[in-house]
This record gives C-alpha cells, sequence and structure tokens, in this order.
C-alpha cells in the first residue's frame, strides 16, 4: 500500500501483536509519484486494514511536518475496545508520536496530528468542516 501511495519504504522490525508477529517498515524519506490513482482494500475482520491504513498515516505524518490526518468511524465504540484501531494505533505509532486525549489524537515532533474521529449522523460532518 505504502509503494503504490508512492512512499518508498524499508523494513524495520517485527512486532507481536495477540500472538502474531507483525512486520513493521520505515519510510525511506524519498517521495515518488503514486503508482495508483485509487487504492482499495477490503475484507472481513483482522485482515490488516487498520494496521495498513495506521502505517500510511505514519509515514505521511513523517514525511510531511504539519500534516493534519483524520480516521473516522461511524461511532467511537468502533475505534475502541479489543481489536480495534486506537490500540493498533498503540503498536504502529510507538515513540514515534505522543498522544493525547486518551490515545484520540496523535502528535509527531515535526507539528503532524493525527486524529480519531466518529461521523455517526449527517449532520456530523459540519463538526469537522472547517478543519
Amino acid at each position: 500500500m505504502l509503494l503504490a501511495c508512492g512512499f518508498p519504504c524499508e523494513y524495520d522490525s517485527d512486532r507481536e501483536y495477540s500472538g502474531q508477529r507483525i512486520p513493521m517498515f520505515r519510510p525511506t524519506g524519498e517521495r515518488r509519484p503514486a503508482q495508483a490513482e485509487l487504492i482499495g482494500y477490503g475484507g472481513a475482520a483482522f485482515g490488516g486494514k487498520s494496521y495498513g491504513l495506521l502505517t500510511l498515516a505514519q509515514t505521511v505524518a513523517m514525511m510531511w511536518p504539519g500534516v493534519q490526518i483524520a480516521y473516522f468511524r461511524r461511532n467511537y465504540t468502533e475505534l475502541e475496545g479489543p481489536g480495534a484501531a486506537v490500540g493498533y494505533s498503540h503498536d504502529v505509532f510507538g515513540s514515534s508520536s505522543a498522544p493525547a486525549e486518551g490515545g484520540l489524537e496523535w502528535h509527531w515532533p515535526n507539528g503532524s496530528a493525527f486524529y480519531f474521529r466518529h461521523c455517526q449522523h449527517e449532520t456530523d460532518v459540519y463538526k469537522y468542516q472547517s478543519q
């Protein structure tokens, strides 16, 4: 996914999560044109979608100082709890950034930030309009 988005990366290390070894990658700092205009990734639970999106977010946050990234779900309960993205974010972001707001926000030393947010009702989109 990172290569398709134009972010060359290299293997960093393996991390263990729930008894599984997850390979972790870091950006090389090089930027290339994206290899794809649209990238889709779906499937059953535990297919690695959250890890993929969080890894992409970390790479973008580290390569573009000051970037603001949001990860939306219908409600916060879909973000928190066992096997949810907030827990995975601690594994992926690790010591490269600092959590805030109970892990719903992450801030990098270069000014980049990542936000977990919800959008349950159609009118909720207006909460984020100016952001």
